[in-house]
């Protein structure tokens, strides 16, 4: 990745996934990431099958996600697009969201009905 990339992120948290656990209810948080504009695959080392682009993760069902941008490089900067207006995204096809899901920016407001 270089000065000028993209990085996007999708998460989407399945409710009919929830299971209890010592921790208490959890639910799987399907993340997908994508740089300019192309799909990453999971980290090696993740098992998947069948293959995926997709990351499963569970996590609380009861907690609220809030996005974070970590840098480890001195000089960098960015840009968050937080808005449904600043989402760089053609349709609801490119993310793979099926049509009977709500697709929402960070801040609440919505990129597909």
């Amino acid at each position: 990745y270089g000065d000028q990339s993209t990085v996007g992120c999708l998460v989407c948290l399945d409710d009919s996934s929830a299971i209890d656990t010592w921790e208490g209810t959890m639910v799987t948080a399907a993340v997908t990431f994508w740089v300019n504009g192309v799909v990453v695959n999971p980290p090696i080392g993740v098992d998947m099958h069948p293959p995926a682009f997709t990351l499963p993760l569970l996590v609380p069902a009861d907690d609220e996600l809030y996005p974070t941008v970590t840098l480890h490089s001195p000089g960098s900067s960015v840009l968050c697009r937080f808005h449904a207006k600043d989402i760089l995204c053609p349709s609801r096809e490119y993310l793979g969201v099926p049509d009977e899901h709500t697709v929402y920016a960070v801040d609440g407001s919505i990129l597909f009905e």
